[in-house]
């Protein structure tokens, strides 16, 4: 091949990397959906929500680590506050994503300040406010 064959070649792939790396920064920098907020604060014996739960049942809570997760909690929980369900009305979503958010500040607050208790308590609000929005904003899939 020429060299100036080469180059053009070169500067192609070059250009398409540069293409690709931007695409795959885009879907990295993408908000999560409703659905991916929701299945890593609540999808399971995995999920943040249960993991804190145990952690704050041990004699000697690691704060260190339930702060991490606290904020990384407060920080999905905010997301769903920017979200549009798809099943019920705007004004209902709002009242209950800000009770999460107000909740999730809450929990965090109290890591912040190494309260079990009160961290324990939030928990059991959060869990137990589960089933009023997901019966007026879950869909039936």
């Amino acid at each position: 091949m020429k060299l100036s064959t080469w180059c053009v070649f070169a500067a192609a792939l070059v250009l398409g990397a540069a293409g690709l790396s931007g695409r795959v920064q885009a879907e990295k920098d993408a908000a999560p959906s409703l659905g991916e907020i929701m299945r890593k604060l609540n999808g399971g014996t995995n999920s943040m929500t249960r993991n804190l739960e145990l952690d704050l049942k041990e004699d000697e809570p690691d704060w260190e680590a339930i702060q991490e997760s606290t904020v990384e909690y407060t920080k999905l929980v905010a997301g769903l506050q920017k979200g549009t369900p798809r099943k019920g009305d705007k004004v209902s979503w709002e009242k209950l994503a800000k009770g999460y958010a107000d909740n999730a500040r809450a929990l965090d607050a109290a890591a912040r300040k190494k309260d079990k208790k009160t961290a324990s308590a939030v928990l059991v609000r959060i869990k137990n406010s589960c089933s009023a929005c997901h019966q007026a904003h879950r869909p039936k899939d």
